[in-house]
Formats: C-alpha cells, sequence, structure tokens
C-alpha cells in the first residue's frame, strides 16, 4: 500500500501500519489531489504545475508547458475506484457535491478526523482533481458539526460551478476495455437480489466481480396474514365470479 501511494504522488513519511487503509497518517492538500488524479485520468500521475499558460489579451498563447504523464496505475484498477467513488457524491458522505447544484461525472472521498481537527475532501472529474481541507495551523478541533461532507464537499461544488473555468462539459468517463458490470446490493456489495432496497452500478475487472447473490435481503416469507387474505380473495372471486 505504502508503494502504490508513492507511486501516485505521495511524498510525506508513510508507516506500513494496518490503519494507513483508514487514513491514519497525515499528507498534505496538495499530494491529496496528485494521488487521486490518476484514478480520474486512466491511472497517470501528473507532475504540478503553477503555470499552465500565458496569454496575450487577444488570447494568442505567449508560452506554455506540457504536462508531465507517468502511468502508475493499470487503467481497470483506475476505473474500478472511480467506479466506487462515484457513489460517494451521488448516494454518500459528499452528497452534498450534488445539493450545490454540481452536475455530471464527479467522484470523491471525504474525510473527518476523530478528533474533528481536521476535515476534506477531494473530488474529480475526466478533466480535474482538486481537494479541499479546513482545520487550523495548530491541532485544535473544529466546532462539533463539522466533517468533510458539511464542509469541504460544498466548498468544493462552489469551486466546481463558479470558479473554474474548464469544466469539460460532456466529457465522461468510459470503462476500458475488458471490464464488466454488475448490480449489485449497495450496502453488502453482493449481486443485488430482486428484494434489495437499494442498487447501483459498478463495474470491475473480469475475476473481480461479486458472484454470489445478497444474503441480507431474502425474498419475505409468506405469512398467515398473506396467506388469509389470498383465501378470501378468492372466496370473493367465487361470489361475485369476477
Amino acid at each position: 500500500m505504502v508503494s502504490a501511494a508513492r507511486k501516485n504522488g505521495i511524498t510525506s513519511q508513510l508507516e506500513p501500519v494496518p490503519s494507513i487503509a483508514l487514513g491514519a497518517l497525515e499528507v498534505t492538500p496538495l499530494e491529496l489531489a496528485l494521488a487521486y488524479a490518476p484514478f480520474g485520468n486512466g491511472g497517470y500521475r501528473v507532475k504540478p504545475r503553477l503555470i499552465q499558460r500565458i496569454e496575450s489579451s487577444d488570447g494568442r498563447v505567449l508560452w506554455k508547458t506540457d504536462p508531465m504523464l507517468d502511468l502508475v496505475m493499470d487503467p481497470q484498477d483506475a476505473y474500478m475506484m472511480t467506479s466506487m467513488l462515484r457513489s460517494v457524491v451521488d448516494h454518500g458522505t459528499a452528497y452534498a457535491v450534488r445539493e450545490w447544484g454540481a452536475r455530471g461525472p464527479i467522484a470523491g472521498k471525504t474525510g473527518t478526523t476523530n478528533d474533528g481537527a481536521d476535515v476534506w475532501f477531494v473530488g474529480y472529474t475526466p478533466t480535474v482533481a482538486a481537494a479541499f481541507w479546513f482545520g487550523h495551523d495548530q491541532r485544535i478541533s473544529l466546532s462539533g458539526d463539522m466533517s468533510g461532507g458539511s464542509a469541504a464537499a460544498p466548498a468544493w461544488a462552489e469551486f466546481f460551478i463558479n470558479g473554474w473555468g474548464e469544466r469539460g462539459d460532456g466529457v465522461t468517463w468510459e470503462p476500458p476495455p475488458g471490464m464488466v458490470s454488475r448490480q449489485i446490493d449497495a450496502f453488502t456489495g453482493e449481486l443485488a437480489g430482486e428484494w434489495c432496497p437499494a442498487t447501483q452500478t459498478e463495474w470491475f475487472k473480469p475475476g473481480m466481480e461479486p458472484t454470489e447473490y445478497c444474503r441480507e435481503h431474502p425474498e419475505p416469507e409468506e405469512t398467515w396474514a398473506d396467506d388469509f387474505g389470498e383465501k378470501i380473495a378468492g372466496t370473493f372471486k367465487r361470489i361475485f365470479k369476477f
């Protein structure tokens, strides 16, 4: 996991402890944005640039830099992450992004430390990755109702709607060749059955898709009330011949 983080752009000190998967270690917002960018662009790490281009008053490009890209992830792995993280925005802790009016394909992840000293959201689209963080210079807890979803996600949406001029309207993610889609239960991750209350479509690398149907939401067992109701209905039909 540490090696994968390094490939994606994390340079802060990382200890190879199990809790790293839960975000127990600290990195900078810039590193977060860098690390999430390969998820959205097909697996390429991007070297940060302070200035992309300089234009004259009539729009002529006077100077520009080309992006420096390194393939650090399997495109299928990157798309799997995006498929999962889109659900965070569309149905999960970052739904505030939608409530504030941001539209189009958006994925991302919120974060809130246990002591409430740091809240953040990294959101990305096919054309941009950006991280928003709230906290103090010193480790001081924020107010009790602050979280990545309530503070950082709305700030990201405001930036995306009113501050980002290259949203790439109409551009979307396309699954790499060979990927397979499955309708899954949103709670268990297993294949969705007829009685699952919340389902969603997710994409998987071949061989990694779920193969068992949801066991958490089986077909309801017929009760005596159901059986009694059917008998009453049958009686009425025979009496009134309909």
